[in-house]
């Protein structure tokens, strides 16, 4: 008997799921509804630096926390689209929309395929040293329609002098997040509906 009620159960989600997803309120129409979240994807980090082993932890580090910061404090939908096969060619028609050669219609059609509004391009430089870590990072938010720049943050911050180095670099990087989410809090980007 219960398994015949759970057979007719996974049978009727669907069509109950379809009935519920038709009869939800459009966004926009109901001005109880916040706005939709803007939808990013955080391209990896690009770090310069001496030592380049730390570097490559430290760069994984900030893409991982850009991430929650973004999300907690920002209020961004977080696309996770690392497979090089869909951004690849999202990232070629941004640079041809840049030279001119392709119409926004087109961009505007490949940020929807893959479900992107923004990018959040962030990179900079790690200085290593005897007597802590220093990470400059800059970070921008592009619109993937426009390739027009909705904004820019720039952070400093050295990480206390430690006998290892790496720990130094998550240092800098914990106050550099912290830095960054003060100043998402006061930055008031466009909503993805007025996109």
């Amino acid at each position: 008997m219960a398994t015949c009620l759970q057979t007719r159960f996974w049978r009727l989600l669907p069509l109950f799921l379809g009935l519920a997803l038709m009869t939800a309120p459009l966004r926009g129409t109901d001005p109880a509804l916040p706005p939709r979240r803007l939808q990013v994807s955080v391209l990896p980090v690009t770090l310069s630096s001496e030592d380049r082993t730390v570097a490559g932890t430290t760069s994984a580090l900030i893409q991982d926390r850009l991430k929650d910061t973004l999300f907690q404090e920002g209020g961004y939908g977080i696309v996770e689209r690392g497979d090089p096969a869909v951004l690849g060619p999202i990232l070629a028609e941004l640079g041809f929309q840049n030279g001119g050669l392709v119409a926004p219609r087109e961009s505007r059609e490949l940020g929807k395929l893959a479900g992107i509004e923004a990018f959040v391009v962030a990179g900079g430089e790690l200085s290593v040293g005897m007597f802590g870590c220093v990470l400059s990072l800059r970070i921008r938010l592009i619109d993937v329609e426009t390739s027009k720049l909705l904004g820019l943050f720039q952070v400093r911050c050295k990480g206390r002098a430690r006998l290892n180095p790496r720990q130094s670099a998550a240092d800098a990087v914990a106050r550099a997040m912290d830095s960054f989410a003060a100043q998402l809090r006061d930055f008031h980007p466009p909503s993805a509906d007025s996109m």
